[in-house]
């Protein structure tokens, strides 16, 4: 596998999707359980969704929510998995959406996700850097305002949930290029810093 989402739950990890070797994007959905140190493939009910690489996932209250990716074009639908139900809903949020996009960062907290960056188009100057949030109660996606300094347009970074802040480190800038920053942002506040950091260059990170 590659370009797949993942995320844990208890004793558990769950992978969906990405590359499948030579087969191209898969949409399959397995489950890593440590207290037996192995792997089973589950069989979910419910529409499927499409098989995608590039997507991201979050872990929300006993669900495991996807977003975007690539399947042959760029996505922005979301799909959620109910564990307990073992069975995948696309859901649709109200109002404005996020532009479709790929190798984006996606995490949860309190009630809600915040979605950063990814890219936005086979060409490499379509990067982005907005910041959106989705409410799982009001089922709905709201753009945050970017009047505080924000990290460069990037995919394939990595992002982490540390009390309030979200921290985005590396990946791919605008027209190519890796970077090495380290960006956290303060949820409840709503702004942005940097902190530098010695290490190379880097992008799909973990």
């Amino acid at each position: 596998h590659g370009g797949y989402s993942s995320v844990s739950v208890s004793d558990k990890m769950l992978m969906f999707g990405g590359f499948g070797g030579f087969t191209g994007p898969i949409n399959d959905l397995w489950e890593y359980q440590t207290s037996a140190g192995m792997w089973a493939e589950l069989t979910p009910s419910g529409a499927l969704p499409t098989s995608r690489v590039a997507h991201s996932a979050a872990m929300m209250p006993n669900k495991m929510l996807v977003f975007g990716g690539r399947d042959g074009v760029f996505r922005n639908d979301l799909w959620a998995y109910d564990i307990s139900a073992g069975s995948w809903a696309q859901l649709k949020p109200a109002g404005q959406l996020p532009a479709a996009r790929f190798e984006q960062s996606l995490v949860g907290v309190a009630g809600k996700m915040l979605l950063f960056g990814g890219g936005g188009s086979s060409a490499m100057i379509d990067d982005l850097n907005d910041v959106w949030e989705y409410y799982t109660n009001a089922e709905s996606w709201s753009e945050l305002s970017r009047s505080w300094p924000m990290p460069s347009p990037r995919r394939g970074h990595s992002a982490q949930v540390l009390a309030d802040k979200m921290l985005v480190f590396a990946g791919m800038g605008t027209m190519g290029g890796a970077v090495n920053d380290l960006w956290q942002f303060e949820i409840e506040l709503l702004t942005a810093s940097t902190t530098p950091t010695p290490s190379n260059p880097r992008t799909d990170t973990s």
